[in-house]
């Protein structure tokens, strides 16, 4: 793959931030790769590394208006995407320790009328949804609710396939990362209740 030079790189990113989308879809195809090995390398995972991957350019969209005040965008990158590896197999550590606690306890803490966990989880979905970016909230809906195939909202919506995919894939890592930080604290939460009250 051709390297980007300095003003090729600025003006992509001047229209990333405009919120260009095919500029954004290029970004993607053409940092991920890149990026790939080198996260790679440090979590040891290929999921996890997609994973990150996917939150990244997430943020990247996110945050799409503040690209123009970054002077090099590459080593940027490079430092957001190998501290987010760092951070995710530091709270990877800290869930796999809470969740072999909370099963070990399970029986103690929840019972057949805990239906509000169920309740919770959909909330959770919900909110996350609604904290999706205009066209991935409207892709992901059409898809997961209308049941519209792919290829379909690709042409409703007059964007490429490719970009639908991607949509659909960053916004499920999201909803899924979201929901699991925010259950994991509420399972906590209910467990330091359980103890106290044990007490």
């Amino acid at each position: 793959m051709t390297p980007l030079n300095l003003d090729e790189e600025k003006k992509l990113l001047g229209l990333v931030a405009k919120g260009d989308r095919d500029a954004y879809g290029q970004l993607f195809t053409f940092y991920y790769p890149l990026l790939f090995p080198y996260i790679n390398k440090i979590t040891g995972s290929v999921p996890e590394t997609e994973s990150i991957l996917q939150d990244v350019f997430l943020k990247i969209w996110l945050d799409r208006e503040s690209l123009v005040t970054i002077e090099r965008f590459k080593p940027w990158l490079l430092v957001m995407a190998r501290n987010r590896a760092r951070n995710a197999l530091r709270s990877l550590a800290r869930r796999e320790l809470a969740e072999g606690w909370l099963a070990a306890s399970a029986e103690d803490l929840f019972t057949p009328e805990d239906m509000h966990l169920k309740e919770l989880r959909i909330k959770l979905i919900n909110e996350a949804i609604e904290l999706l970016p205009l066209k991935y909230r409207e892709v992901w809906i059409m898809n997961r609710r209308d049941k519209e195939k792919q290829a379909v909202i690709a042409e409703k919506l007059g964007i490429s396939l490719p970009t639908v995919k991607k949509y659909i894939q960053l916004s499920v890592q999201f909803i899924k990362d979201y929901v699991n930080e925010r259950s994991v604290i509420f399972l906590l939460t209910c467990s330091l209740l359980v103890i106290s009250v044990s007490h």
